[in-house]
């Protein structure tokens, strides 16, 4: 099945095409597609921004990749092999130099192995369309951050699994974006409190 690989641009030219021309020369061995959004000028929330793209995308299988990285040989059919290997699979991720949690402070060469934890940073993640409809998408009212911690929990109530593969290595420069937000004005530590706040507000009931 087809996977459409989504990357939102914003303002950071020199890292996005260190990112989509990794994608270029080493994601073979799949069907894939690139879609690189701007989002600079729009300045639109990342959730309403992968919402739209996803739902026009014609392709089975989605592969959000953040627009600070760099990924290396083979990195997407790996991941696919997952939901071969694992059918309870809803969300697959590689491990990283820069992340929280069980996919972070990994380095290349890590030895062959998938498992399932219970939550996954949003720099890579790969899931089937059809459960991104199924779940409703990814929850518009976080401004810039927890959508992706929003979006693995609410796969999590489907009984679907979160799965890292430890062997697929993707660099990640980590919050670059931060920056230019807050040169464009942005109150990065606020829209970080209000999504805080919204997540505990919103899983506190479910």
């Amino acid at each position: 099945m087809k996977v459409d690989i989504i990357i939102v641009k914003y303002g950071q030219p020199k890292l996005e095409e260190e990112c989509i021309e990794s994608v270029r020369q080493y994601t073979s061995g799949a069907d894939s597609v690139v879609h690189a959004y701007d989002n600079f000028v729009s300045d639109r929330p990342l959730a309403a921004v992968w919402n739209e793209v996803i739902d026009r995308s014609e392709c089975g299988y989605i592969c959000l990749l953040n627009n600070d990285t760099r990924v290396e040989r083979n990195w997407l059919p790996k991941l696919l092999e997952v939901f071969e290997t694992h059918p309870d699979a809803g969300i697959v991720g590689p491990v990283t130099n820069h992340a929280a949690g069980v996919q972070g402070r990994k380095s290349p060469g890590m030895p062959y192995r998938v498992h399932a934890t219970n939550m996954m940073s949003g720099f890579c993640m790969v899931f089937k369309k059809a459960l991104w409809a199924h779940v409703g998408g990814f929850d518009e009212e976080f401004e810039l951050y927890g959508e992706d911690s929003d979006f693995c929990r609410e796969v999590l109530l489907t009984g679907k699994k979160l799965y890292v593969r430890d062997d697929v290595f993707i660099f990640h420069h980590g919050a670059q974006g931060t920056p230019v937000a807050k040169k464009r004005g942005k109150d990065i530590d606020a829209i970080r409190r209000r999504s805080s706040q919204r997540y505990t507000r919103k899983w506190a009931r479910k």
